[in-house]
């Protein structure tokens, strides 16, 4: 009999404090969760990082040659077909 109390009144906790409990998941998730989202986009922010060094110096090569008159300044690594 008391066992079907006690049943009894863990339904009713559950289902009077459900918001509680699933605030307290979705905390815990979020606690297990951001390292390791937060260590991808730190990977994925560096590797766009070097690509745009990469375009910079690219384009400051061929701004350096446009100055000098150097064809390449213009057309870069796709001169036109002769």
């Amino acid at each position: 009999m008391w066992q079907i109390i006690g049943v009894l009144v863990v339904i009713a906790i559950v289902i009077k404090l459900w918001p509680l409990f699933l605030a307290v998941a979705m905390g815990w998730l979020a606690y297990k969760l951001a390292p390791p989202v937060l260590a991808w986009h730190r990977r994925r922010r560096d590797t766009r990082t070097k690509e745009l060094d990469a375009i910079r110096a690219r384009a400051d090569q061929q701004h350096q040659w446009y100055l000098v008159g150097d064809a390449r300044g213009i057309y870069g690594r796709y001169p036109p077909a002769r």
